[in-house]
């Protein structure tokens, strides 16, 4: 599996011939996606249908529920609903060749305690940490309790995030490439990646 980071919380995972695209800034990068997860609705980047002229066929998924697509199983989680910005927060739990991701996306709160119990020992974690999201100390507090195996952090600055795991070096990378062997299991390794 690929996972890459292609700005603020929008990220392409790939495993084989299948795309799953999380969040994606414009039409375009639709192309050669089988899924695409839109973690708030209504998102700035809905297409027509489900997929676009001569770019091939996707299906597009924006709130809760469960979904199978191109051998990948989704299951939406509300979020809740935001009053301000009028808009629905999903958080996913995806299946891909057996790796088990979850998704947090835009949230800006902790999820209820029911919730979290759905989303625990997951192999691949993507939390977003900053202003307009969850803060580094909560989502700390967070990760640890869902304990994955690993840790992606969706920021803009996330040596506050890494200081609050005793680390101080951040290291970034250009993508993420592993396959279910190389996962262990509660580990809670902390990747960045750059965007």
């Amino acid at each position: 599996m690929v996972i890459n980071c292609l700005g603020d919380n929008y990220f392409k995972i790939q495993s084989g011939n299948t795309v799953v695209l999380v969040d994606p800034t414009n039409a375009r990068s639709l192309r050669g996606a089988q899924v695409v997860l839109s973690t708030i609705k209504p998102s700035s980047s809905v297409p027509d249908g489900d997929g676009l002229p001569g770019q091939g066929d996707f299906v597009w998924i924006d709130h809760q529920g469960e979904f199978e697509a191109s051998e990948v199983n989704v299951r939406g989680y509300s979020a809740g609903y935001d009053e301000k910005t009028n808009t629905e927060r999903t958080i996913y739990k995806v299946l891909i060749d057996e790796i088990n991701l979850v998704l947090l996306g835009q949230i800006h709160k902790e999820p209820d305690k029911e919730l979290e119990g759905n989303l625990r020992g997951a192999d691949v974690l993507i939390v977003p940490v900053g202003k307009q999201y969850l803060s580094e100390e909560v989502a700390a507090k967070l990760v640890r309790r869902l304990e994955p195996a690993t840790v992606i952090v969706s920021s803009k600055d996330p040596s506050k995030f890494y200081k609050e795991f005793g680390k101080s070096k951040l290291e970034l990378e250009e993508k993420l490439v592993f396959k279910k062997k190389d996962l262990r299991p509660g580990t809670m390794e902390i990747k960045c990646l750059k965007s």
